[in-house]
Formats: structure tokens, sequence, C-alpha cells
């Protein structure tokens, strides 16, 4: 079966929500989204188990190798309980009375700046409570960021560790909140093994000072824009969008763009001009990934949000000139793969086939930024489930990608490549 995903090379990330329908799961898949989110912000793993056999079942159904990545909690501070449900500006809200936090911040002070779910609303601190600033509803659950108070993130939390060992074996790929070390990134590969793709989630300024320590030591990137325009001015976050990026991208890495993508769809079937060009921009600028939040967990039209996105990634694409991800090397290898993507774009070729046992050769590729779509055939379907994170990889169930072609039957020229170290073999071939 080829769906939407096959023609496009920038992925489309779904966050599953609390009630996961297995219906409205396949759906999104039909429609293009291959990588799927837990939020373990709003419950643990454990408490998650059940959206992982949903997506397995789903992946089983259609034969189409899905990811299941798990973003931890990280140090977050969280409403536990709240005595209202909305406030108003002026409205006083007691700490440990009537709010009561996941944990308490470092240090709270009359006038600082408490900021609600992301920027929806605004408290001041005064005399051990917080004053509201504008109305609007308030619920369990949302993050409240005490500006101000740094977070200490030298290694994951103790709650992100019993996370990943209950996770072990079952996901594909790992989102670290709050990232801004080396060690932190270093100690999820100790608790999970090889067999995940490790994402540094850029969520403050920190990590900014230590961006290269942080891409020379994870697989890919998350541009969390939430946190991230909550710590750095609002109208410098495009600049800083941008800059993680052509960095993350120049050294091989792939990139998820999150936050606020389609926001509108929550409530509405439309989304708005200014979002279309938000995700055109970021398929121009070479994201790997597009994410979906509240879209799909709390928006009316989830499955009709994986159809919009999809279509824009599609229509941006169209207009995407060949591009060398130009970088001083002398491994052959690269080189290989610099050609390869070079020769499939000067010749009449829609695709490029490749087989890989270990994924050295289809990741090679990707990070060259390849024009075509790369099916990836592999006998390793954990492999090729994590190969869903990287740019233009369009990972199948089939060990001889010749057997892929005539089986598949795909239309047009493309090509196969084999690529061994100091060794290229490519092949041009009508399908």
């Amino acid at each position: 079966m080829f769906l939407p995903h096959t023609r496009r090379k920038v992925k489309i990330v779904v966050t599953l929500g609390k009630d996961v329908k297995k219906d409205v799961v396949r759906a999104m898949v039909e429609r293009g989204a291959t990588i799927f989110r837990l939020n373990l912000s709003h419950g643990n793993f454990e408490q998650q188990r059940r959206k992982v056999d949903v997506v397995r079942e789903v992946e089983q159904e259609l034969n189409i190798p899905l990811a299941i990545m798990l973003d931890t909690r990280g140090p977050e501070i969280r409403i536990v309980d709240v005595s209202v449900d909305r406030v108003e500006p002026g409205d006083r809200l007691l700490l440990f009375k009537d709010v009561v936090l996941s944990v308490m911040p470092k240090r709270v002070f009359d006038g600082q700046e408490v900021i609600y779910a992301d920027g929806v609303g605004k408290f001041v601190v005064k005399d051990k409570a917080l004053v509201a600033i504008n109305g609007f509803n308030i619920e369990r659950g949302k993050k409240l960021l005490f500006k101000g108070v740094d977070v200490d993130v030298s290694n994951p939390t103790p709650d992100d560790v019993q996370d990943l060992e209950l996770a072990k074996g079952e996901v594909d790929g790992v989102a670290l909140s709050f990232t801004t070390s080396a060690r932190q990134l270093e100690r999820v590969r100790e608790v999970m093994g090889s067999n995940v793709e490790v994402i540094a989630k850029i969520e403050n300024t920190v990590t900014l000072s230590v961006l290269d320590e942080v891409l020379e030591h994870s697989d890919g990137i998350m541009v969390a824009r939430g946190d991230l325009g909550l710590e750095t001015e609002l109208e410098r976050l495009p600049v800083v969008q941008r800059t993680l990026m052509e960095r993350s991208v120049k050294k091989g890495k792939f990139v998820i763009v999150a936050t606020e993508l389609l926001k509108s769809m929550v409530h509405q079937p439309v989304p708005t001009r200014a979002e279309v060009n938000d995700i055109a921009y970021a398929v121009w600028n070479y994201a790997s990934a597009l994410m979906l939040s509240d879209e799909t967990t709390v928006g009316k039209y989830p499955v009709r949000s994986v159809e919009v996105m999809d279509k824009t990634i599609y229509n941006a694409e169209t207009v995407l000139k060949p591009h060398f991800n130009i970088e001083q090397t002398s491994s052959v290898d690269v080189i290989g793969a610099k050609l390869l993507d070079a020769l499939s774009s000067v010749t009449p070729s829609r695709f490029i086939v490749v087989k890989t046992h270990k994924g050295f050769t289809a990741k090679l590729i990707a990070r060259e930024l390849p024009s075509q779509p790369v099916f990836v055939t592999s006998p390793d379907k954990r492999l090729l489930r994590r190969l869903n994170f990287y740019y233009a990889l369009v990972p199948v169930f089939y060990d001889d990608p010749h057997t892929f072609i005539t089986t598949e039957r795909l239309r047009g020229k493309g090509v196969v490549v084999h690529l061994q170290p100091s060794e290229i073999v490519v092949k041009f071939l009508e399908a």
C-alpha cells in the first residue's frame, strides 16, 4: 500500500492523547503520520503502554514501520491540583492551598513573573500568592514557568530514569526534555541501549551556549518552541529556530520542529494562512519532521490536522531545489552519498532504493538531503522504525530492494544503491 508519506521527505509526528482509538490512529497513518509521540508529562510510561499496543497493531495491519517517541517529563513544574477552573485579572491563588505544584521552584520572590501553559496566562508573585494578570481557564497538568529560576538538569530526573527503564525495548526514540549537556544524553544511552534515537529537546537558552556538545552526542534535536519562546525574546524566536536548524543540518543531525504549527485546528477544521506559511518555511529550512501536539491530543480535528500537514509539506517540497550538505570530509562513504544524490538529481530518477543492515548507508544518504524519497529495506524491523526520524527515508518491510520494487510496482526510473566501505555500486533501473 502506498500512502502519502511515501511521496514526502519531511515526516509528521503525532502526539497521542489520553483516549487513543485504533481507527483514529489508523486514519492518521493513512494520511501520512509515521511517528507517534508519548508525552510523559501527562502520565508515566506504564500508564501510556496501551498506546504502544495500538500503534503496533496498526503497524501490523498496514505493514508500515511506525516509530514511537517517548518525550520525558524533565524537571517541569506542573499543576497537580487547583481550586478553580478560571481566573480573572487580580484573582489570587495561594501556593500550597489554592494551587498545588508537582515540585516547588528553587526560588519564589515578590514581583516574579509566572507563565501558564506556554503563555496562555500570566501571574505575578505577591505574598506567596499567584496574582492573575489576565483572564484564562486553568486546569490540572498544565505547566508553570517561574521566570528567573535556574533548572537543575545535570542528569535525567529519577522519574525520567524510571520511565526509560520501563520503556526499554518498546520505543524507537527518546526526546530528553531540557537537554543542556552531553552527560544527560549519554545517560539515556546507558539506560536504553543502542536501539533508540536520542533526541535533544532545545527548550532554554542555556543549551544554545553548549549546542556543539549537545549535537555531538545526539542523533537529532527537537526545536521545542513553547518553552524556548518563553526563555528568549519572542521576536527573536524565528532567528533562534533558523540558527538551530542550520547548525544541526550541517552536522548531519535530524531536526523536529514542534509547537503550534496548526494551533488553530484545535478548534477549527481550516488552518490560518500564517500557520501553513510557518510549515512551509520549516520545510525550506530542511526540517526532518514536524510535530502536532494539542492538534491531535485535545483537538476536534486530529485526522484533518494530519491531512493538512501532509498536503502543506508536499506542496512546499515541490519548489525545493537540489541541495548538497557541503561539509569538508575525506571519507569515501560520505563522498559516495554526495555523489549518489548528485547522480539522482541530474537523471530522471524518481526515487532511491537502499538496502541496509545497520542503517549506515541510509543515514549517510539522509544527511545529504536527497532530492527524492529514499525507500529503505532491511531485515531489521526495529531499525526500520528508527529510520522514520531521518530526512527523506521511507522504511519498508522488505528484505530485498529488488523484490520490493517488483512487488510494489514503483513507476518511473529509480536508483538502487549499495554503499560499502570504499565501494559504491549504483544501478539505474526502470521499475
